[in-house]
């Protein structure tokens, strides 16, 4: 069929063929890329808006960094510190482009806190020693993507003690879209050591941050 349906009907064919074939699977596969994926990325805007943020950045002994899956979160970190009085510097897919002398800007300018990115943009091989307060705006599914980006900051060549938080809305012993998210790493941590056979990093100072529900 497809070698004489022109490149439009090829995408409705093949998007048809999906639905007939696999039914509960389509279904399934909408369900959370477009609705379940668009609910949790509002809640962690809405966490991004109420958050105390001078709790993190002024009781730090160095800088700040709030990571996020979500670059609509790392707008809206940016946007509450700026409002806050703050000189917040972000990484994001659109200013990797700008990543060393970001970078750079965040070691050196003692006024540049906090600094705001997406746990895919910020790489492996960045090291950020200025900070040592890591505030996860919300936990990423694997957890080799929260033990790298803790790793920006506890590392080589840093001088205090690093401080992890995570954010998750308080709804008391019910889960939440956010919890749920804590649990697929945890669950993600588990599958991995068993699969390598030692265990993931279990020595960090973690703070679990309890919101206010809203």
């Amino acid at each position: 069929v497809n070698p004489v349906l022109s490149n439009e009907d090829k995408k409705l064919f093949k998007d048809a063929k999906s639905v007939y074939k696999y039914v509960g699977l389509k279904i399934r596969g909408e369900c959370l890329g477009n609705v379940l994926g668009r609910e949790r990325i509002a809640a962690n805007v809405e966490i991004a808006r109420v958050l105390n943020y001078p709790e993190f950045i002024d009781n730090a002994e160095k800088k700040t960094i709030f990571f996020s899956s979500h670059t609509e979160v790392v707008n809206e970190v940016v946007a509450r510190t700026n409002k806050l009085g703050y000189r917040p510097l972000m990484v994001t897919a659109e200013t990797n482009h700008m990543l060393k002398q970001i970078v750079q800007k965040f070691d050196t300018d003692p006024k540049a806190n906090p600094l705001a990115a997406t746990y895919q943009s910020l790489s492996t091989a960045v090291p950020m020693t200025a900070a040592n307060v890591i505030v996860a705006m919300n936990t990423p599914f694997r957890i080799h993507e929260m033990e790298q980006a803790i790793a920006r900051s506890w590392r080589l060549g840093q001088d205090k003690t690093v401080y992890v938080y995570f954010c998750t809305l308080d709804t008391g012993d019910k889960s939440n879209i956010t919890t749920r998210s804590a649990d697929i790493m945890s669950w993600s941590k588990e599958q991995v050591d068993q699969i390598m056979g030692y265990s993931s990093r279990d020595d960090l100072i973690l703070d679990e941050l309890g919101m206010e529900g809203f």
